[in-house]
């Protein structure tokens, strides 16, 4: 077994450099307006979680906007559910000392009453509780997070150790697995495994990757996390995921793709910390009944385009707190878009006058940080740029393979502001990401691989709401058709079978061969499947490649992959279930 890996970090004797060098690249760059300051966040601290011995709880909310009153529930996630999501049963009382401060309160002793005792709390002498505030502001805010709670012998209540993000299960292939979870205080813990039963135990921390090898292909696993809290042993839900076959074989899979899953007007639930809770529940618990082996979702994870990083990191809590039931159990690899960044932005447009922040506040440094993919991407050819560490990478399952880049890297907004300042314009593929994609496709084919499958977020052929950006921006600039092109051909040159995509928030299936470009020889089918939550937009029909277009649907969905030997089938459901597309691809 491999020791715990490491979650990424800059070096705190470090931090003092890169800060250095922040200030001086933009003291270079010439910047000395103050910046504008643009947030999402409702929420001014955590909420704050006090036990009282006698078995109060004590909640405080304190939020960034004036608020007009809430409620807030308890529950838990009953061990008889399959899938953790929490069954509500009690109301806690409301105080609001003034217009930003709520302050709730729920008695334990009645959480405890035989009547609400699924989980056997009273016998188990506690464990954990989720937590749901609604609070009515300018719009309704909710607010989910997980605690936990211990009750001694003597009949004194206090608040303990709680598993309150993750576990998430990633990076799964034929013989190895990782696995992700936080703690709200550091303990000591162990990962519970089997078939095999074997344990591997942790040093005391509060967040942990742990990576898991020597496991058999096509494998059914369970796992758990248990730590010890005073003196008894807590256990985390059971969970189980699934081992890829070798490389090369062809056993018959699935895989799901979808994308966008921001938050959206409607509010409550439609708008969860920067996610839409409502619309990506729906999507992945229909997937989950899909037996997939994996997800894939290119982009757009929350609201983001905000200055603060650690704001950034709350959205993404939020996300692993929603995708989590379904993330324990099915690996999901999630890549960078348009939104999921951090910057600094200056008076005008919030989209286009910002530049990327560097050095431990970069975007793609936050991501890492809270997602675990793959390692084996490029390296930037400047090493002052941000990098591409579990942004850009390539993994193989069965008989095929599947790459994911960065059309959002180093991402700086499309304004006159900043249209000589560092940066990236959005929808560009760096020479070193070409590169690197050209060798990393070669060497696929060179190992036999089957079908070779592409993601990113912004569309290289637009049809659906961004042809004023993404890999086109109006076809008014040479050099975004010409890296769109060269990226292209790669696909074409090694026969890539699909290219998915997100950005445009509608699911469009286009054919883009010679008829667009005399040097796409060999078609490549582009999948644009951005129905994940966030706001719908309609079809642009007057782009260059609209005879390509096949099919449109502009409503939320995700994409099914079926890959069978040769056969690679296309499904398309909507939210409610319904099919809303079925093309076979490989035969196309």
């Amino acid at each position: 077994m491999m020791p715990a890996r490491q979650p990424v970090k800059i070096n705190k004797l470090l931090l003092p450099f890169f800060l250095f060098v922040q200030l001086f690249l933009w003291t270079e760059i010439g910047f000395s307006a103050d910046e504008v300051h643009y947030s999402n966040r409702f929420l001014a601290e955590e909420p704050q979680i006090k036990i009282a011995e006698n078995g109060t709880v004590h909640i405080r909310i304190r939020t960034t906007q004036p608020c007009s009153g809430g409620r807030a529930y308890l529950g838990i996630v009953p061990d008889v559910a399959e899938l953790g999501y929490p069954a509500f049963r009690r109301r806690g009382v409301l105080s609001q000392p003034d217009a930003v401060t709520l302050i709730f309160e729920f008695d334990l002793t009645k959480l405890e009453r035989e009547v609400f005792d699924l989980n056997r709390y009273i016998k188990r002498r506690g464990g954990h509780l989720n937590l749901r505030v609604l609070v009515f502001a300018e719009r309704l805010y909710t607010i989910d997070r997980v605690f936990a709670y211990r009750r001694t012998v003597d009949d004194k209540y206090y608040k303990s150790t709680a598993i309150v993000e993750g576990p998430i299960i990633d990076c799964v292939t034929d013989t190895s697995a990782i696995i992700s979870w936080e703690f709200d205080k550091p303990s000591f813990c162990n990962v519970e495994f089997s078939p095999g039963d074997s344990v591997i135990g942790c040093e005391k921390a509060r967040r942990f990757e742990v990576s898991i090898s020597g496991l058999i292909p096509s494998q059914t696993y369970t796992y758990s996390i248990t730590w010890h809290d005073e003196d008894v042993t807590r256990s985390s839900r059971h969970y189980t995921f699934e081992t890829a076959p070798p490389a090369g074989v062809d056993d018959p899979f699935r895989f799901a793709v979808l994308a966008d899953g921001r938050g959206s007007y409607g509010a409550g639930e439609r708008y969860v910390e920067g996610v839409n809770k409502r619309t990506m529940e729906a999507l992945l618990n229909h997937i989950y009944n899909q037996d997939v082996s994996f997800i894939t979702f290119p982009g757009d994870l929350v609201n983001g385009y905000i200055s603060d990083p650690k704001d950034l990191e709350y959205e993404y809590r939020s996300w692993k707190r929603v995708v989590q039931p379904i993330a324990g159990r099915i690996p999901i690899y999630e890549g960078m878009g348009n939104h999921d960044i951090t910057a600094h932005f200056f008076e005008g447009d919030r989209e286009d006058d910002c530049i990327p922040r560097l050095g431990p506040e970069a975007a793609e440094v936050i991501f890492a940080k809270h997602f675990v993919n793959p390692l084996n991407g490029p390296i930037p050819r400047n090493p002052e740029d941000p990098p591409y560490s579990e942004n850009v990478y390539s993994l193989d399952w069965g008989n095929s393979h599947f790459v994911m880049l960065n059309t959002n890297y180093f991402q700086k907004g499309s304004g006159k502001s900043v249209a000589h300042k560092r940066g990236d314009r959005e929808g560009n593929l760096r020479q070193e990401q070409l590169d690197w994609l050209d060798d990393d496709l070669r060497n696929a084919r060179d190992r036999g691989q089957k079908h070779l499958f592409v993601f990113t977020h912004e569309p290289a052929f637009p049809n659906g709401g961004h042809k004023h950006d993404a890999m086109w921006w109006n076809g008014n600039i040479p050099e975004v058709i010409e890296v769109r092109n060269k990226f292209w051909r790669i696909l074409c040159n090694y026969g890539v079978l699909a290219a998915f995509f997100g950005d445009e928030h509608n699911f469009s299936l286009a054919k883009i061969d010679s008829t667009v470009n005399k040097d796409f020889s060999i078609p490549v089918w582009q999948i644009v499947t951005g129905g994940a939550g966030a706001p719908y937009y309609n079809h642009d029909t007057d782009v260059p490649w609209a005879h390509t277009v096949k099919s449109f649907y502009p409503l939320n969905h995700y994409c099914l992959v079926e890959v069978n030997s040769s056969d690679v089938l296309l499904k398309v459901y909507s939210a409610e279930g319904t099919l809303v597309e079925s093309v076979k691809l490989s035969e196309e």
